[in-house]
């Protein structure tokens, strides 16, 4: 197994292009991401260190399912094809920790599905902040802090929408008190969770 550094922002591998390796994060973050015709970015997910990608191409023998970039700078294990396929062949059970992975991405791929398909833009950014402020300790008021969220343009990306769109829905959230900032960082409020976490409430952004 061999390593490799990444920057933030590099490209590690394109769309459709020949699967030879299997990647595991060991230090920073990467995204899995689409682009249509107009070069606007769907981030289907983004990986942290411990997790996996890569293996669809290897496991199929097509090409990859979508390209992934670094989000910041690390470094990688490289798992070249035929160590992976030798390690199955002496450990079965490696064979079924692929299989079980791979079925909670397809889980997780028709969640995103149903999100893209049935919910509206505010219901999907409401839901990608709740998510982020999952591992947060709320304050004694209740207030939850999103100190790593990412930039208004990659929400957008990660829930198929545009940055502008993402701004104007926050800026009415503001106005509304539901979501605030304390020290340069986004805090959700008890009455947003109250609006928001039975995915039934939409606005207009």
């Amino acid at each position: 197994m061999g390593t490799r550094p990444i920057k933030k922002d590099q490209l590690i591998f394109e769309k459709q292009e020949e699967g030879r390796n299997l990647f595991i994060v060991a230090k920073g973050r990467v995204k899995v991401h689409l682009h249509d015709d107009a070069g606007r970015e769907l981030i289907l997910v983004v990986f942290g260190p411990g997790d996996l990608f890569g293996e669809m191409a290897l496991l199929d023998d097509r090409g990859r399912s979508a390209a992934v970039s670094a989000v910041e700078s690390g470094h990688l294990l490289v798992l070249p094809r035929s160590a992976l396929e030798d390690g199955i062949r002496k450990h079965p059970d490696l064979g079924l920790c692929l299989l079980t992975m791979l079925s909670e991405r397809i889980r997780d791929s028709n969640e995103i599905i149903f999100d893209l398909a049935m919910r509206d833009v505010v219901q999907r950014l409401a839901r990608l902040l709740i998510l982020h402020g999952d591992d947060q300790i709320p304050d004694e008021r209740g207030y939850v802090p999103l100190p790593s969220l990412p930039a208004q343009a990659s929400l957008a990306a990660r829930i198929g929408s545009s940055r502008e769109t993402v701004s104007r829905t926050m800026a009415t959230w503001r106005r509304q008190g539901i979501i605030l900032t304390q020290d340069r960082v986004i805090c959700l409020t008890p009455a947003f969770y109250q609006r928001f976490e039975g995915g039934e409430e939409t606005q207009d952004p």
